[in-house]
């Protein structure tokens, strides 16, 4: 499923995270709208095999050109999948705020976020994330995550929006989130993302801001071991 920005030809591609975020990125897409057309991908598959398959589906079916991939969170994770099944799509593969790709630093992420929470929001983020993981009431389910992005979009960025305005555009979906990033998890555990890296021929461009609770420290080293060609753009006082 996609939301189209501008005008055609279509050459940029926005990836969200989440997973179950879908429609996240659609202020940045109304922002680069007025350079060049824009393809807004919303994820609605369970499986990261699916999800890869409906970006493909999402492209070809929106322009002929090849693009910019840009992926955001977990949506850089994905977009390096993709980069990987089907190449001679992608121009250039830019990353913003990538999370860990190994598992030697991904426990950071949480600690940074808890310093910038009060107590009681840390407990808040706890005793949602727990009910998330056993909830079966979908409206309860949708409300808990709905919480957690709440909790984590104040502790990620540097200069908040109004999340009113955030959730007019996002579509949670906490099955989602909850098929999808379990299974990230362990192709992270088993070194996928390390071992494709290297085989990613197109330009890649690691954009992070200095705010940015992933610890960019630990993608820059993946990077640098894998043998990938990258740029690495830090942005400061910014999420």
């Amino acid at each position: 499923m996609t939301r189209l920005y501008g005008q055609d030809p279509f050459s940029l591609v926005l990836v969200h995270g989440g997973p179950g975020a879908a429609g996240s990125m659609s202020i940045l897409a109304d922002n680069l709208s007025e350079e060049m057309g824009v393809i807004e991908s919303l994820q609605t598959k369970l499986t990261i095999d699916d999800l890869i398959e409906e970006l493909h589906q999402d492209i070809v079916g929106s322009t002929k050109n090849k693009v910019t991939l840009v992926g955001h969170s977990w949506g850089a994770m994905l977009s390096l999948l993709f980069t990987n099944r089907y190449p001679k799509i992608v121009e250039r593969l830019i990353l913003i705020g990538c999370p860990p790709l190994t598992p030697d630093f991904s426990e950071q992420i949480t600690s940074n976020r808890f310093r910038r929470l009060s107590p009681y929001e840390a407990e808040m983020f706890n005793k949602h994330v727990e009910q998330l993981a056993k909830i079966s009431d979908s409206v309860n389910a949708a409300e808990s995550f709905k919480i957690i992005e709440e909790l984590t979009y104040r502790t990620d960025n540097y200069s908040p929006m109004d999340l009113e305005t955030i959730h007019r555009k996002v579509l949670f979906n906490p099955e989602i989130f909850g098929s999808v990033w379990s299974e990230a998890e362990k192709l992270r555990r088993d070194g996928k993302f390390s071992s494709i890296l290297g085989k990613i021929k197109v330009p890649i461009f690691l954009i992070h801001g200095t705010f940015d609770p992933h610890p960019v420290d630990s993608v820059i080293q993946t990077m640098k071991s894998s043998g990938a060609k990258y740029t690495y753009i830090p942005i400061e006082n910014c999420g």
